[in-house]
């Protein structure tokens, strides 16, 4: 059974992020790894890492990260280079994912592919290439993260929402079930990182825009496939008007779905689900402040937080994760 662990940058000794070289990297190992499975922090405020590890010597630059096979993970790797390389300098990092990787720089099944975003899916840490903190919270068990950041930028677009590690599927033979989601813009704030749409009545063809990626597609053969991440609660954007808005009595729960990972390389195609991700049935996701906390009466007890994801600030898209868990595998 996994454990569903949440970090956050006002956590008392927690990591701090910037525009600066590895300020990433220090904060995915904290939470990944830790030292010794700790963290940060001491004594009853320490918190316990997610349960990764690290498969080679990550240097003050660059790591690797591998989930975890003995809790029902796939083994895969995330790999993230935070060394200012890229046309933003240091306000950007990369990340890629791999099923299996021979040392820091060499993986097999690469994710996202090189056509869909060269250097891989970057991660906007900052907009200012400088020591300020930005806030952000990651939530992770042994097997997926989820990174929620602030990166100063003014609009709701630019705040990221990324990705990476395996999702549930029902389907036994999917052993490459892994992906990971960010940016395929680089060097551009204000633009969306994530974007979680509703199954409609016509789903379109998962575009390179959607930036998010898995493994390989449904016949589990060749490279990786763009990925859309679809609700069947709406017809369009989480957050809008739903198909089956809440009847008028008063005191009617919202209602809480999956968030699927589709696909449409040969005609639709749900793959199995986001791991603790979930969208809502009503329009109140203008109204939320990320890393807020829910406990809906139909959730069975369980602890949900709110992020805002993609879109104006009249106009916002919602998700919520599951921080009670455990996810399933």
């Amino acid at each position: 059974m996994t454990t569903t662990r949440v970090f956050k940058s006002t956590d008392s000794g927690a990591p701090v992020l910037t525009g600066q070289s590895g300020s990433l990297i220090s904060l995915l190992h904290a939470c990944l790894v830790g030292t010794s499975g700790v963290a940060y922090g001491s004594g009853g405020g320490a918190k316990t890492a997610a349960g990764w590890s690290e498969p080679f010597s990550n240097t003050a630059t660059k790591g690797a990260w591998k989930n975890s096979a003995a809790a029902g993970g796939t083994g895969m790797c995330v790999r993230v280079l935070d060394d200012g390389s890229g046309a933003a300098s240091f306000r950007e990092a990369f990340m890629v994912s791999y099923a299996t990787m021979s040392d820091i720089d060499t993986g097999t099944q690469l994710v996202p592919a090189t056509t869909t975003a060269a250097s891989g899916y970057a991660i906007r840490k900052s907009t200012t290439a400088d020591s300020t903190a930005r806030s952000w919270i990651l939530i992770a068990d042994e097997c997926t993260f989820y990174l929620w950041l602030d990166n100063g930028d003014s609009s709701n677009q630019g705040k990221g929402f990324y990705w990476a590690g395996d999702y549930s599927t029902d389907l036994p033979s999917e052993s490459l079930r892994f992906g990971c989601g960010g940016k395929n813009t680089y060097n551009a704030a204000g633009t969306s990182s994530f974007n979680s749409y509703a199954v409609g009545t016509s789903p379109g063809v998962p575009a390179a825009g959607n930036c998010c990626s898995i493994a390989v597609d449904y016949t589990q053969t060749g490279g990786c496939v763009l990925m859309q991440p679809y609700s069947i609660l709406n017809n369009s954007n989480p957050g809008s008007s739903a198909v089956f808005p809440a009847p008028p009595q008063a005191g009617f729960p919202d209602i809480f779905a999956n968030v699927l990972v589709y696909t449409r390389t040969a005609g639709l195609c749900i793959r199995g689900r986001m791991r603790g991700l979930y969208v809502c049935s009503t329009a109140n996701a203008g109204s939320i402040t990320s890393g807020n906390t829910r406990t809906p009466v139909n959730f069975g007890g369980n602890t949900l937080m709110d992020f805002a994801i993609w879109g104006s600030s009249s106009s916002l898209n919602a998700a919520f994760i599951d921080i009670s868990g455990p996810w399933g595998i």
